[in-house]
């Protein structure tokens, strides 16, 4: 586990935001790139960041889980 750069962190809070489409946009060396959403979960199901609470509320996880956490669970839903 461990802490995560922003744009990553960003990626998968916009892909909540949009609704968790099938494809999300990824920075990747200062270029807009489209991943898979499983590829982003995966790579966010060992981020230790802790997830902004209004996303856990979207999520209907507990306050204060981690990005980790969420990908995990979002991963296996």
């Amino acid at each position: 586990m461990s802490h995560f750069p922003g744009h990553l962190r960003e990626a998968f809070t916009d892909w909540i935001n949009a609704g968790k489409p099938a494809t999300v946009t990824v920075d990747v060396d200062y270029q807009p790139t489209e991943w898979p959403a499983r590829k982003l979960l995966g790579r966010m199901a060992h981020c230790t960041d802790i997830l902004p609470g209004g996303y856990c509320d979207e999520l209907g996880m507990p306050q204060g889980v981690t990005y980790a956490a969420a990908a995990q669970r979002l991963l296996h839903d």
